[in-house]
């Protein structure tokens, strides 16, 4: 008889409890084998319950317990700009096993190669891991200051532009993790207005690299709401790169 986890079992906020985790652990080998082609959540909880006599109470909490464990993404084909559609498709994602010594430093290396330079702190914040998690493994790597004498790190051959560089209006997507503990990004006044309740992080555009609106699409158009007036060149810079990103959604 299948056992069921909700909410008489599992009381704790979130799904990090003994119990999720120690089914999430059990389940995550077969659960592979069984996603190493791509499958829906229905399909994976139809097959949890039939093979593993497990039903879930609905909630995202044994669900992102298992994605974690048995290393499940999307599938490329969910890989969209936009939200993905009902019946998106997960698969087991293939990885080289690691010591907890080596995947740390790597996880720092592959951020600082989308995000650098950064902080400790951005590091820490982005990864999800304490500053302390990762400070031994920081060796060869650039050390700069930024122009309040903050330590930045960076990978030791990244191009490092000269200071007054333009920066293009860029249009980043909703939940875009640059903006994740990244003040150089993200000024704090306007942290609210984009990182909302329950951490729903909304569409902006940067200007002059950093958030300075946010955008919507309405009947295939991009609707632009600066947080404060724009320049008049700054103006016809974010409208074209609208019509471009207009363009491109439409697929032209």
């Amino acid at each position: 008889m299948a056992s069921p986890i909700g909410p008489s079992s599992v009381t704790s906020p979130g799904w990090v409890t003994p119990e999720v985790e120690e089914i999430a652990a059990r389940v995550a080998v077969p659960l592979r084998e069984f996603t190493s082609e791509p499958r829906t959540r229905v399909e994976i909880f139809e097959w949890l319950e039939r093979e593993q006599g497990i039903v879930s109470d609905g909630t995202n909490r044994l669900w992102y317990a298992m994605r974690l464990e048995a290393r499940i993404a999307h599938a490329p084909e969910a890989s969209l700009w936009g939200a993905a559609p009902q019946g998106v498709a997960f698969v087991a994602v293939e990885y080289d096993e690691l010591d907890g010594e080596t995947a740390c430093s790597e996880l720092v290396r592959h951020y600082l190669a989308a995000f650098g330079p950064a902080t400790r702190a951005e590091i820490a914040g982005w990864s999800g891991m304490k500053v302390g998690d990762f400070a031994d493994n920081l060796d060869g790597l650039r050390r700069l200051r930024d122009d309040r004498g903050r330590e930045l790190l960076d990978l030791p051959r990244a191009p490092l532009p000269a200071a007054d560089t333009p920066a293009p209006v860029r249009f980043l997507p909703k939940f875009d993790n640059v903006l994740l503990d990244r003040q150089r990004v993200l000024p704090d006044e306007y942290r609210k207005l984009v990182v909302r309740k329950n951490a729903d992080v909304q569409p902006t555009f940067i200007v002059d690299g950093l958030v300075a609106g946010v955008w919507r699409t309405e009947r295939k158009r991009i609707v632009t709401e600066p947080f404060a007036p724009l320049p008049r060149t700054v103006r016809r810079e974010l409208d074209d790169e609208a019509g471009r990103l207009e363009g491109w959604l439409a697929g032209d």
